[in-house]
């Protein structure tokens, strides 16, 4: 009995080697996929005389809170203008991207900007890809553009 007890060990801690090699090896490729991914985005300045408006939204998981965000700067990278706003929790992240991107142009109208440029990258490539929700959020883009 003892004899096939040890067998069973050695084939059982030999199937755990193998798993443990897998395993590792997976970590090993998502670890160099996530490396490959990362991406280090650097901002880029408008052309003399305009000011560049970036802007992002912010969903928090833990409340029904979410926030919104704007950042002017001038040519030289210089803050011009900021501001910030805590709102209700919109029904997707593409929605509160696109309150952001109004909140942007609201906000550069208001605070009398005009030369200026919207980096809104990140909602123009989702409504290209169609990864917007069109139908919730058609009346945003038509304020964003009109």
């Amino acid at each position: 009995m003892e004899g096939v007890d040890v067998d069973d060990r050695k084939k059982r801690l030999k199937e755990m080697e193998e798993e443990m090699a897998a395993l590792c090896e997976m970590q090993a490729k998502v670890e160099s996929h996530i490396r490959h991914r990362q991406v280090v985005q650097k901002w880029s300045p408008p052309i003399q005389d305009t000011v560049k408006t970036n802007f992002d939204g912010a969903w928090f998981t833990e409340s029904d809170d979410a926030g919104i965000g704007v950042v002017i700067r001038n040519s030289e990278g210089e803050v011009m203008a900021t501001m910030s706003e805590k709102i209700l929790k919109p029904p997707s992240i593409e929605i509160l991207e696109l309150l952001a991107a109004r909140c942007a142009v609201v906000f550069i109208v208001e605070t009398r900007f005009h030369q200026a440029v919207i980096d809104a990258e990140s909602v123009v490539m989702s409504l290209q890809s169609g990864g917007m929700e069109f139908a919730r959020g058609r009346h945003i883009i038509k304020d964003i553009l009109y």
